[in-house]
């Protein structure tokens, strides 16, 4: 976990889910401006409202798509000791853990594009290769 934050901040990202860096496994990083979260299957177990914030993904570099999700969320999850914890956020950091928690599922921000967001993008990441 302590590499995947290493990568994160190197590529200037708020968040990592180990399946991004090849890792089959249900835990995440995150740093949305208030320090890092490590957490290992995370969980939402409570959220509120809505809110609609343009995202970007370290896997998808130079898309951004606007995305829905909730403004607040409470996560249950363990830590890296193996102690269970719960992080609330809202705002950016709301997005940012319910982001990585779809990575662990196999969703990204595509899954939640328009046909043309979608059409855009793909034609954008063919163009990187």
């Amino acid at each position: 976990m302590q590499r995947m934050a290493r990568t994160m901040y190197q590529a200037g990202g708020v968040g990592l889910a180990a399946p991004q860096v090849g890792r089959a496994h249900q835990f995440l990083v995150a740093d949305a401006g208030d320090g890092l979260i490590k957490m290992v299957n995370p969980r939402v177990i409570w959220k509120e409202g809505r809110s609609v914030l343009e995202e970007g993904c370290l896997s998808l570099p130079g898309i951004l798509i606007r995305v829905p999700r909730a403004r607040r969320v409470r996560i249950k999850a363990l830590d890296e000791k193996g102690e269970e914890i719960e992080i609330e956020g809202d705002g950016l950091l709301a997005h940012v853990l319910q982001h990585e928690i779809d990575h662990l599922w196999g969703i990204l921000i595509l899954d939640y594009a328009s046909p043309i967001e979608r059409s855009y993008a793909e034609n954008k990441l063919r163009g990187l290769s």
